[in-house]
Formats: structure tokens, C-alpha cells, sequence
């Protein structure tokens, strides 16, 4: 035991403080980005990046490596001592097997951080949910809490001499950590912490920001065998003659939408590539409640109430409020039908 020289004291029983913080971030990202639902705010961004970026990464490599590293020649003992080993002594059997210390930890947590964010990607995008914020949080949040208590049980099984603890008093050192590096190095190490932050922060950003969104509408009709095609409208009417067609709405907007389908029947003129609308009527408006994900149908019987030739039937798209005056202009999605009625003058 002459090898051994008393440097200090270490506490083998101290509370994870690191494993408590991923907890704690764990926690407030569920509240900004789930529960009170800020979207792509300035706060949720913040967490968001944070949280994707750091800790479902840093919760597996803590499962993984529950003992400390770093200078082997140096480490608690069973007493509570932190001994150091003199170079013409053998390390004992356990402690020549190297953990992983501070700066290999954060470093493999980003690393880690950006190969699991896809993989959970994938599974979230496999339900019904699809890849939203809220979804990725809950998904992200339920690998790290599992990550986390295999890291805490591991710990806590690891000898207090091994266990890795967050040497707080030893972050502000007398010297700087990179004082003893070369240039080249300092180069090195700064543009793999770099290259790392970039890619975890971008693919945070594109997780945390709801995705854009779209709404499928169409028009369809019944063949023969009754199944629904997009073809075969009808085009020939005669005054007061009914005709049906059916409307498909297709909600992909990652939230549920209130929809307005404004029906007008027009009389336009057409001169060099331009349509001008001469009369105008509405005949009919629609509305519909559509989750995110799911499909109205609806029928609609066209009933022109004008006659003459090339006729425009418009189908006016609206999520949420409907304008005061709805035209082709300012719908958000549009169909037409161009359409003959019989019968006599206007």
C-alpha cells in the first residue's frame, strides 16, 4: 500500500446530479412543447433544441458507462479516499478498465442524441400521429426516462470507488483543461463539437417545428361498378336537371379542421387567356369538421338554375373562416366544372 497517497475525499453515496437534470429537462420540454403547446415559439425552440440535442443521448451513454474515467492513476477508494496510484504500481484489475469522462460524455451524447432522433422519427411516423412535435417529445422522453433508470440502477450497482459523479469542483480549474494541447488539436476537437451541435440542432429544429401542412381536395364520380373515380363528370344538363357528383376532403394539416365548401354557379367570358365572371350565383354552402389524418365525402347534386353554353361551376375551398365575398382568388383550394345547360335564353 506504499503506492497509495491520500489526495482528498470523494462521497460514493452523492445524489446523481446529472442523471437528475436530464429529469428535469425531461420535464420541461413536456411542458412547453406538450402540454402547453407553444409550437415554434422562441421557448419551445430553446428547450426543444436542448432537449433533443442532449438528452436522450447522454441518459443512454450514462446507461452504458455508469463508472467514471479520465485519469486512471487516480480514483476513490472503498473508504471514501481518493488515492493515487504512483506509476511503478499496478492498477488493480477493475479500475484498468476505462470509463468515460466529462468532455466524452457530452460528445458522445450529441453523437448518440442525433442517431436516435431518426429511429424514433421512424416509429412516430409509423402511427397515426405522424412526425409533430408533441408526438417526438412523448416518444424522445419515453426512451430517456427508460435510458435514465437503467443508468441509475447501473450506478448504484457500480463500486463507490468506480461510480462516475459530475465533479462539479473541479470544472474551474486552476489551469485550463486545454492548456497541454496543440494547436491542431484544439482545431480538431472544436470542429468535432462544432459538426455535432450543427447536425443534433438542426434535426432538433426540424422536430420541435410543426411541419407544414396540406389539405387534398377533390372531385369524384361513380363508374359503373360503383367505385369512385376522378373522371367521367358531368358536362350536359338541362334546366333543373340534377347531376351528382361527390366532394373529397383529406385533412394532412396535423390538427383538426373546420371546412367551408362555397358552391357557385358562373356565366363568364373568356378573351384572350383571361375569364371575366359576368354573373355569379351561390348555391349551396358545406361545412365539415375533419381530424387530422381523415377523409370526408360528401355527395353534391348539381342543379344549374341558368342556361347556355360553358358554364363554371366552382367548388370553393375554406379552413376556418369564410370571407365575406368568396371568390376563386381568395379560396384556399378550388375545383371547377365547365358545363352545358339546355332550356331556353337566360
Amino acid at each position: 500500500m506504499s503506492g497509495l497517497r491520500s489526495v482528498g475525499r470523494g462521497d460514493g453515496r452523492a445524489v446523481p446530479v446529472d442523471l437528475v437534470a436530464v429529469l428535469a429537462l425531461v420535464l420541461a420540454a413536456n411542458m412547453v412543447v406538450v402540454w402547453t403547446g407553444v409550437g415554434a415559439g422562441t421557448l419551445s425552440l430553446l428547450v426543444g433544441f436542448v432537449f433533443f440535442l442532449f438528452a436522450p443521448g447522454y441518459a443512454f451513454v450514462a446507461a452504458l458507462f455508469p463508472e467514471a474515467g479520465g485519469d486512471l492513476s487516480t480514483r476513490t477508494v472503498g473508504t471514501g479516499e481518493t488515492a493515487r496510484f504512483d506509476s511503478d504500481v499496478g492498477l488493480p484489475g477493475r479500475l484498468r478498465e476505462r470509463g468515460v469522462d466529462g468532455v466524452e460524455r457530452f460528445v458522445f451524447a450529441v453523437g448518440t442524441s442525433v442517431a436516435v432522433l431518426p429511429l424514433c422519427a421512424f416509429l412516430v411516423n409509423a402511427t397515426d400521429w405522424g412526425i409533430r412535435p408533441e408526438p417526438m417529445t412523448l416518444a424522445l422522453s419515453a426512451f430517456t426516462l427508460v435510458a435514465t433508470g437503467v443508468a441509475l440502477v447501473r450506478r448504484l450497482r457500480t463500486p463507490p470507488e468506480d461510480r462516475y459523479r459530475v465533479p462539479l469542483r473541479e470544472w474551474v480549474p486552476a489551469r485550463p483543461a486545454f492548456a497541454d494541447q496543440n494547436r491542431i488539436d484544439m482545431a480538431l476537437n472544436a470542429l468535432l463539437v462544432c459538426s455535432l451541435l450543427l447536425a443534433a440542432g438542426s434535426a432538433g429544429y426540424v422536430v420541435v417545428t410543426p411541419p407544414a401542412g396540406d389539405t387534398e381536395f377533390a372531385m369524384l364520380t361513380q363508374n359503373e361498378t360503383g367505385a369512385l373515380v376522378a373522371g367521367g363528370y358531368p358536362t350536359e344538363f338541362e334546366r333543373g336537371q340534377s347531376k351528382p357528383v361527390v366532394l373529397s376532403i383529406a385533412n394532412q394539416e396535423h390538427e383538426t379542421v373546420e371546412y367551408t365548401v362555397v358552391v357557385k354557379l358562373q356565366r363568364v367570358r373568356t378573351a384572350g387567356g383571361s375569364i371575366t365572371v359576368e354573373a355569379t350565383r351561390e348555391l349551396q354552402r358545406i361545412t365539415t369538421r375533419v381530424e387530422h389524418g381523415g377523409t370526408w365525402r360528401g355527395r353534391y347534386d348539381i342543379t344549374p338554375t341558368l342556361t347556355g353554353e360553358r358554364f363554371r361551376m366552382v367548388f370553393l375551398l375554406y379552413r376556418g373562416d369564410t370571407p365575406d365575398r368568396p371568390t376563386v382568388d381568395n379560396a384556399d383550394r378550388r375545383l371547377q366544372l365547365w358545363i352545358n345547360v339546355s332550356g331556353g335564353g337566360v
